[in-house]
């Protein structure tokens, strides 16, 4: 029952803690600063490469998949979009993310 109690509590305080993360990097986007820097922590907004959304698996071209069991290979997938420019059926860009970095001192 302790244990129960206990794992409760951590994901209340690790929500908390995603929650409050999330408040922090909307104001830094929204007042445009990319660091904030502190004695005890640096903070800084990096922006990440967009995804690869597939829109439709199975008309992605195979040599996309690895063999046995088939499976996406979501890596060369986003080199070929990103990289090399190609067009494949089935595969989209999403959107670019933002992110918050926090660096103890």
């Amino acid at each position: 029952m302790r244990i129960k109690d206990l794992q409760v509590r951590k994901q209340r305080y690790l929500a908390g803690a995603e929650m409050l993360r999330t408040l922090i990097l909307q104001c830094m986007d929204t007042r445009g600063e990319k660091a904030i820097s502190s004695p005890e922590l640096t903070l800084g907004i990096t922006t990440r490469s967009p995804d690869v959304v597939v829109t439709d698996e199975a008309a992605v071209p195979s040599r996309f998949f690895t063999p046995q069991p088939p499976k996406l290979d979501k890596k060369a997938l986003k080199d070929a979009v990103l990289t090399d420019g190609e067009v494949i059926d089935g595969v989209s860009l999403g959107n670019g993310k933002i992110s918050l970095t926090i660096r103890r001192k």
